[in-house]
Parts: C-alpha cells; sequence; structure tokens
C-alpha cells in the first residue's frame, strides 16, 4: 500500500510539474523574438516578390460563331489586348498587342504567323496587380465595330 501512495504521489508530480506551459520567447541577438524575426523576414519576402518581374505568354487561339455585320457579309476580326485600368497619365492608351486581321471569316484561328503569340514581359508584379488584369477586345475589322470583349481579373492570370 505504501508503494502504491508513492505511485501516486509521482504520478501527481507528472501532472503537476508537466513541461507543457508554453515558454517564454527567447530573444536572439537583435533583442527581437523569433516570432518577431520570423514576421519581419516575410514581409521583406512579399516586398521582394512585389518587385519581381512578371512574364506572360499569351496566346489567342480562336473565335466561333461571329454574328455577321450584315447577312451574308464576312468581316476580317482581328483581337487588341489592354490593361484593365490603363496608367493614370493616359486616357487614351495604344494596345499592348494587335493581331493580324483573319480575312472573310466569322470564325477566325489566328497562328503564329497572324501574331497569335504575345509575351508581355518585364512588368513588375506590383504595377501588374494595379493594372487590376488584361482586355482582350475582338474587333469586326475596317470599321471596327466592337464584336465582344473579355476581361480577365490579375487573381485569374
Amino acid at each position: 500500500s505504501e508503494e502504491g501512495e508513492d505511485d501516486k504521489k509521482e504520478a501527481v508530480s507528472k501532472v503537476l510539474f508537466k513541461d507543457d506551459c508554453p515558454s517564454t520567447p527567447t530573444k536572439t541577438e537583435n533583442n527581437k523574438t523569433k516570432e518577431e524575426e520570423s514576421k519581419e523576414e516575410s514581409a521583406t519576402k512579399e516586398e521582394e516578390e512585389s518587385k519581381e518581374d512578371v512574364n506572360i505568354l499569351i496566346e489567342i487561339v480562336s473565335a466561333i460563331e461571329l454574328s455577321p455585320p450584315k447577312p451574308k457579309a464576312k468581316p476580317s476580326p482581328y483581337v487588341t489586348i489592354h490593361y484593365l485600368s490603363p496608367p493614370p497619365s493616359s486616357s487614351k492608351t495604344k494596345p499592348l498587342h494587335k493581331t493580324l486581321r483573319i480575312k472573310k471569316t466569322l470564325n477566325p484561328i489566328w497562328t503564329v504567323k497572324s501574331k497569335s503569340l504575345f509575351l508581355l514581359s518585364s512588368l513588375q508584379k506590383q504595377d501588374f496587380e494595379r493594372r487590376k488584369g488584361l482586355r482582350f477586345d475582338i474587333w469586326r475589322g475596317k470599321d471596327d465595330y466592337c464584336f465582344g470583349r473579355v476581361d480577365v481579373s490579375v487573381e485569374i492570370v
């Protein structure tokens, strides 16, 4: 019975003195906790990432069943790419890219020869995010009537 009481005392002392209390933060040589240093490192990393260049390869493939301007008319469509939000200094901006016209078709297919590929490069990530994304317009041809538009946000890009 004495042995049983000793075992109970030992078990109680193990529970009471078990080292599962949070330890006090240890300071590093800069007199900061490891958590503070970790936060600073991640903030620095985010800042560096926002300064990284963004390179995006875009391929314009095709359009299907565009509506003709007049019955039996066949336009010569082309595509332009702009930023969703142009820089504040310009009201009307030149497109980032423009494909060649695909002559007399309602189902155009662009190829490398018709400038289907476009590399958007050397743009800092932070600047790209401010632009809010890309806008793709498909134009009818000579009269520059816009068939339609697709806006692609930064999150999707």
